[in-house]
């Protein structure tokens, strides 16, 4: 590999950066459990890792590792586990990795993202980064996959997960979009359920020479249910909680959501590696009520670009870049209240119209350096402007409140991971 010629300079450079790492950052050890086995368990364990050398890791560690080097709690479902798994009542990524350990997943579909709370830290807003291959995204933006467009999803506990943002003390979860591999050929699927519920689903792929393709469509259209029953937002009203019941469900609230995701995948011989991925849906959601429309034929986009090459045997490049783009065009009535003699009452007349849109422009930029033979040297750069815009209409008044905002964040992030011992003990320091 011609790394033998190890400097002085190299080796000064490495000590200086831990001291910075851990004195700021973090610092994770660890020993997997055959470090010290026998050396006919040893050969027996060889050949395993022989046959497992395609299976990698980045999102535990930001760089490509076998998962048994990663000193941190972190799990993945691969795409074989999803297509054991029925249809899932509520049909979007949350659901997949409901099962893992240190994963709580609670719900408000249709309407909103899934709330992965990880640890048991709560408030999956705060604590809880999503990832769209590699990239973070709001987590309203992660209905913006089927969950038949998902390749892999990744979780990772604790402080480690840092790396990805402030906003990560309980971990972050990675969501791989689906590519296509050779002879995937093409596939069509119906489920039908309770409640008038379709869900059809299309996709094809392959690979021809350095390429592979991937294209789906798929929907999720259903006659819904009753999300707040009259008879409990009544209740909550008598409680003192009088806001639940202008918007209760007087009938189902039906819904419509259609997807469709490609992704395309290009590699040579010298490692060099190039993809493109669209994720679409339009979504539509019913309000239970006479013109209220609690999403009206809303358009969200993730479009993802990433290039990555070797340079010499010593470092790779990395370029990740996303336009995401997320609209919720709501509509408002007067909607349901109690009269004085304790009947309901309905005001079916508009109220107001909501424009809402939030574009994300996510740009990260890493370097991983090899100045050691048993030796990952992480450096990147991150910069994300988001920008938000929402209007309300008022019908009767002729009043309009705008609100419009733009974001811009930036970021830094370093990250060393050495290897023991014919990596039996790998050692991982990073700081953001």
């Amino acid at each position: 590999m011609g790394r033998e010629k190890y400097t002085i300079v190299k080796a000064s450079l490495i000590a200086v950066v831990w001291g910075i790492m851990v004195w700021l950052g973090g610092v994770g050890i660890t020993v997997p459990p055959f470090a010290f086995a026998a050396e006919e368990d040893k050969r027996s364990q060889d050949e395993h890792r022989e046959t497992t050398l395609g299976t990698i890791t980045v999102t535990a560690t930001k760089t490509e590792v076998d998962p048994e080097t990663v000193p941190f709690s972190s799990w993945s479902v691969e795409r074989e586990t999803l297509d054991t798994q029925p249809s899932f009542f509520m049909n979007n990524v949350g659901e997949i990795i409901r099962d893992l350990p240190g994963v709580h997943v609670a719900q408000y579909y249709p309407w909103g993202p899934p709330w992965i709370h990880l640890r048991g830290t709560g408030y999956f807003i705060g604590r809880t980064v999503y990832l769209i291959d590699g990239l973070p995204v709001w987590s309203f933006l992660s209905t913006t996959l089927n969950p038949h467009d998902v390749g892999r999803a990744d979780v990772l506990l604790g402080p480690s997960s840092a790396l990805y943002g402030a906003n990560a003390s309980g971990g972050a979860v990675n969501f791989i979009t689906r590519e296509g591999q050779r002879d995937m050929g093409a596939t069509a699927e119906m489920a039908y359920g309770e409640r008038n519920t379709f869900r059809p689903h299309v996709h094809v792929g392959d690979q021809v020479g350095n390429w592979r393709y991937y294209l789906s469509y798929s929907g999720d259209y259903s006659d819904g249910y009753h999300m707040k029953p009259v008879d409990e937002m009544v209740r909550l009203w008598k409680l003192g909680k009088k806001q639940y019941l202008t918007d209760a469900s007087l009938d189902t609230n039906d819904y419509k959501h259609s997807f469709v995701a490609g992704k395309v995948n290009w590699e040579n011989d010298n490692g060099t590696k190039a993809w493109l991925a669209l994720n679409y849906v339009n979504r539509y959601l019913d309000g239970g009520q006479p013109h209220f429309i609690l999403n009206d034929h809303g358009d969200q986009v993730i479009t993802t670009a990433h290039i990555e090459s070797p340079l010499t045997s010593y470092a790779k490049v990395k370029l990740s870049s996303a336009y995401q783009y997320y609209d919720h065009p709501q509509q408002y009535t007067g909607g349901l209240s109690l009269d004085s003699g304790g009947n309901l009452a309905l005001d079916s007349s508009i109220f107001y119209r909501r424009t809402w849109e939030v574009t994300r422009y996510p740009i990260e930029g890493q370097v991983d350096i090899y100045p050691f033979e048993h030796n990952i040297l992480t450096v990147g750069t991150f910069f994300c402007r988001e920008e938000e815009y929402r209007r309300d209409d008022y019908a009767k008044t002729g009043k309009r409140l705008l609100y419009n905002v733009t974001t811009d964040q930036s970021a830094f992030y370093l990250q060393d991971q050495i290897f023991l011992l014919d990596k039996k003990l790998s050692i991982v320091g990073g700081i953001r």
